[in-house]
């Protein structure tokens, strides 16, 4: 989809704020999704609530509850969505400007259009591979961690 500012007259679906906020919702419903499936619903409750362990802890469920419903489902999907947009709008703003050159100037901007192409491809990949990258680890943190493995007697001592 960002490559598809490089046709002339067309706009990356991408550098519209509704697209890529849409691409980020789905991706944190997915996330959420993954969590509840892997965890199970108390599991990844008790995640939210950033799994209390004391007294002191158990008071501050309901404060842990609150921030990380507002980080993981509010400002995540926000942050990643204005990311993507921000760039691949820019990037199709900088494709523009080239071209309106071109028409004034034919032979001084045409070096500069074709590396802006070239930029432009290049940043595309590159903002694809960081949504992908970033959505991994969103459900990587939502995955069990293998905590659970601490308090067993370890094989290299002997102990079975």
């Amino acid at each position: 989809m960002n490559w598809s500012g490089l046709i002339p007259l067309s706009k990356s679906p991408t550098a519209a704020w509704s697209t890529t906020l849409a691409l980020a919702l789905s991706t944190m419903v997915y996330v959420q999704f993954t969590g509840i499936r892997e965890q199970g619903i108390f599991h990844y409750l008790k995640h939210l609530a950033g799994n209390p362990s004391n007294a002191f802890g158990i008071v501050l469920i309901p404060l842990m509850l609150v921030l990380n419903l507002i980080l993981e489902i509010g400002a995540v999907p926000f942050s990643l969505s204005l990311r993507l947009f921000a760039n691949v709008s820019s990037e199709d703003r900088l494709l523009l400007n080239f071209a309106q050159m071109a028409l004034t100037s034919k032979f001084l901007a045409f070096p500069f259009q074709i590396f802006a192409n070239c930029l432009a491809i290049i940043f595309s990949i590159i903002q694809a591979f960081v949504f992908m990258l970033l959505t991994t680890v969103y459900i990587a943190l939502v995955l069990p961690h293998g905590d659970h493995h601490e308090h067993e007697p370890h094989a290299a001592a002997g102990v079975h």
